[in-house]
């Protein structure tokens, strides 16, 4: 079997490259669409609580997510609460602290690094958003949280304080590019083939093709 020529044989090596490229582009693209699937539900903190009356919280804190835009707590109550009064009516007395450290103690986040309390008539479904901040190092944390004063509104109130991931859609982007990528290559892959494939079949009939006669 004769092998190709210096030039096929190049473009047939480039043609394999882009594939494995493309390939490599859109598995990274479905890696990425599923993550952030999965981290949107995940949940790094999710602990009953009652706001009504002062009180000390604390629980672990699992941080999964670095490339999320921003993440929130909120404070989960009954939709029936919500539906007959504003948030900022519900917890106009309220007023707590909160932080969240590593390992060694060190707070990595609180409420004067993110800013004060978001709710003024904020609210989505059944969650009212306390505070926002930005994400921090993978790992695993500790939350605190102290309530100096209740909101006597909430007294016997099913209440819940739950950290949500809070992506704006850039975080799609890598898998977008991934996918533009990974076509552009398998496409651009297949022209070459197709192409080497054409000037080898040519070559092959013009071989074949018998010498005319003087």
């Amino acid at each position: 079997m004769k092998k190709l020529p210096i030039g096929r044989t190049i473009a047939c090596v480039i043609a394999g490259i882009l594939v494995v490229v493309g390939v490599f582009s859109l598995f990274e693209a479905y890696r990425i669409r599923q993550e952030f699937c999965r981290q949107s539900e995940t949940r790094p903190l999710d602990i009953a609580v009652d706001f009504s009356k002062i009180g000390e919280y604390t629980a672990p804190f699992s941080q999964t997510w670095r490339a999320c835009h921003g993440q929130t707590i909120n404070l989960h109550v009954p939709t029936n609460i919500l539906a007959g009064i504003s948030p900022s009516n519900l917890l106009a007395s309220l007023d707590f602290n909160w932080q969240i450290t590593d390992t060694k103690g060190k707070v990595v986040v609180d409420d004067e690094s993110s800013g004060r309390p978001l709710w003024q008539d904020r609210m989505n479904g059944d969650s009212i958003p306390l505070v926002y901040f930005h994400p921090f190092d993978l790992g695993e944390y500790r939350f605190k949280c102290t309530v100096n004063a209740g909101a006597p509104t909430l007294s016997g109130v099913d209440q819940r304080l739950v950290c949500q991931y809070q992506p704006c859609g850039l975080e799609m982007l890598p898998a977008f590019l991934g996918n533009v990528i990974g076509i552009g290559a398998i496409v651009i892959a297949g022209i070459i083939l197709l192409v080497v494939t054409a000037i080898t079949k040519r070559k092959q009939h013009q071989i074949r093709q018998p010498s005319p006669r003087n």
